[in-house]
């Protein structure tokens, strides 16, 4: 019988993936959106260096650092808010 936390802990990982690849699509549209698809290489190497920044600094802060500092209801409003403008700047004309 599978346990309730290998369970929970298998939906974890698959939303956690998907959510990867909703950001990696809407980050590729906002890119042929504005036209920068072309110089993706450079926009692929700051997202990567600003990933190994924020891993860095997920290793040494405790998991509740950021919700503790700025508060749950602020950190899910910004998420909304970001979301939001993402899927707006995706689904736009090109200028």
């Amino acid at each position: 019988m599978v346990s309730a936390y290998l369970l929970n802990t298998v939906v974890v990982l698959l939303t956690a993936a998907v959510m990867g690849l909703l950001c990696f699509y809407l980050l590729v549209a906002g890119l042929f959106t504005v036209r920068l698809h072309q110089r993706s290489a450079a926009v692929a190497v700051l997202l990567a260096a600003a990933a190994a920044v924020c891993r860095t600094a997920g290793l040494a802060l405790p998991a509740s650092a950021l919700s503790g500092a700025a508060g749950t209801g602020q950190l899910i409003a910004f998420a909304a808010v970001t979301i939001t403008a993402a899927i707006c700047c995706a689904s736009c004309e090109p200028p």
